[in-house]
């Protein structure tokens, strides 16, 4: 029951922050106007932490979504959940015209389980670009 109790509380507060991540833009990016904003690098905190070298680290306490071969190391008594939030600050500058951008966003969630004995199982989101706005022009 209180593995019930866990699991809820934390899809609780996940789902909450859900409509917080709708009310940010995400990305100043010029690169928006060309339709592919900025590209992401797929991984979760536990491989940007290690600056990409945990590609071949197989831990059962952590999802390692660059390496999908290391879910088969998940406990059968675990059930993982990672949800990473970024926050960004960046000055753009053209001519005499500059300009401070402020960013936050929702980088990923994931969750994972196992499923057999060394057959283990992730889903999730995780975003391949984020766009900030769109420009058009009219002649």
């Amino acid at each position: 029951m209180v593995t019930f109790r866990n699991i809820f509380t934390s899809l609780l507060l996940a789902s909450a922050t859900l409509p917080l991540a709708a009310q940010t833009n995400g990305s100043n990016s010029p690169y928006s106007r060309y339709g592919f904003g900025l590209l992401g690098d797929r991984g979760n905190a536990f491989n940007k932490g290690m600056a990409g070298t945990a590609y071949g680290m197989q831990n059962g306490k952590e999802l390692n979504t660059k390496n999908p071969a290391s879910y088969a190391a998940i406990d059968s008594l675990t059930f993982l959940f990672d949800l990473g939030l970024s926050m960004q600050n960046g000055n753009i500058a053209q001519g005499g015209v500059k300009t401070n951008a402020k960013n936050s966003s929702v980088d990923y969630v994931t969750a994972g389980f196992r499923v057999a004995k060394n057959v283990g199982m992730s889903l999730g989101l995780v975003p391949f670009s984020t766009i900030g706005y769109n420009t058009s022009s009219k002649e």
